[in-house]
């Protein structure tokens, strides 16, 4: 069997860290990053949290439905033929042009209701948001629509790392306060690098995805760890080659094991470039890794068919694989997660 176990203890651990930094809003878009977005949605609501962001209607309806309690961002676009589903559930939609509020506007006042929203800022990512270079005459707009309820402010940090162009973006949203009150709206600006690196931004929640799930801060640690088991055992030759395209040639007479995992579970590093343990040792994975399948030099060891592989075990682990794989670490995650069953263990 191919799964990956979230620990739940890390993930505990984690929200704990990123607490004592500042009220996080729960990023559990996307399942959560891959890691299940119900199950880790309730053990942060079990510690207290109280505002969880996510990209869909379908993902917000889908906590709301699951007994989560809290506040629920839609960070993405939702059809406004569906705002009476953001009504029903008390959902909370970003609002990024003026055409969107009109279009949420006109819907909820024919439902003689008004719908909240948070309008996303765009500061510099230039991806959705208003753009307050060119004024806030949009803003205002949507500040005098009847049926529209803002209830907070948020832009995105496009360059977390680059300490100026962040500072630069966060000087820029708080030219907003000449239009609204900060104190009576709730301001979300930090993602996980910010929040990790710069105590100079003033808001009331930071908004985190990464941290929560073990990467973006030294002190956080990751829930995954992914494993399988010695499907196969076979005996090659010296200068025999293995997989498609021969890519790997043996110098010696060895063993490989073969393993039920391949590129459709993302996981492909390249030949003879990463390394899995079985019993506590490291042995290369060789040749090309096959859509549901890879191979294990396992030397001369008696390991037998049914051993437990661990594939990924380390936060070095899972930033040597994306680096190998060309891959980000949330297309990491995110990949592995959609892939893969999951055992949650505490």
């Amino acid at each position: 069997m191919t799964y990956l176990s979230v620990n739940l203890k890390n993930a505990r651990h984690n929200y704990n860290v990123l607490s004592n930094i500042k009220t996080p809003i729960c990023v559990v878009k996307k399942d959560a990053y891959g890691h299940g977005m119900v199950s880790l949605s309730k053990l942060y609501q079990s510690m207290g949290a109280k505002f969880f962001a996510v990209s869909s209607l379908g993902e917000a309806i889908t906590l709301k439905t699951n007994d989560i309690v809290g506040d629920v961002l839609i960070m993405g676009y939702t059809n406004p033929n569906n705002i009476c589903d953001l009504i029903r559930y008390d959902i909370t939609q970003s609002c990024f042009s003026l055409c969107f509020a009109n279009r949420l506007n006109e819907v909820a006042k024919r439902l003689n209701k008004r719908v909240k929203v948070h309008l996303k800022i765009d500061t510099g990512m230039h991806r959705f948001g208003f753009d307050i270079r060119e004024g806030f005459l949009e803003i205002c707009k949507v500040k005098n629509l009847k049926n529209i309820a803002i209830t907070g402010l948020y832009t995105h940090f496009s360059s977390a790392d680059d300490k100026d162009f962040t500072l630069y973006q966060y000087n820029l949203f708080n030219t907003l306060k000449s239009v609204f009150d900060f104190k009576k709206l709730t301001i979300h600006l930090s993602n996980t690098t910010a929040t990790s690196k710069y105590n100079f931004i003033n808001q009331d929640f930071c908004r985190c995805g990464l941290f929560l799930y073990g990467f973006g801060n030294e002190n956080a640690l990751p829930l995954f760890t992914f494993k399988t088991q010695i499907d196969h055992i076979l005996h090659v030759k010296k200068g025999d080659k293995i997989g498609y395209d021969g890519v790997h040639k043996f110098a010696d007479d060895t063993h490989v094991a073969v393993l039920p995992v391949g590129y459709a579970n993302g996981f492909c590093p390249p030949n003879n470039a990463f390394s899995v343990k079985i019993k506590g040792q490291s042995f290369k994975v060789v040749g090309k890794v096959c859509m549901n399948h890879c191979f294990v030099d396992i030397l001369n060891n008696n390991f037998q068919v049914g051993e437990t592989v661990t594939l990924l075990d380390s936060k070095a682990d899972f930033l040597d694989l994306a680096s190998l794989q060309k891959m980000s670490i949330y297309q990491l995650l995110c990949s592995l997660g959609s892939q893969n069953k999951k055992i949650y263990v505490d």
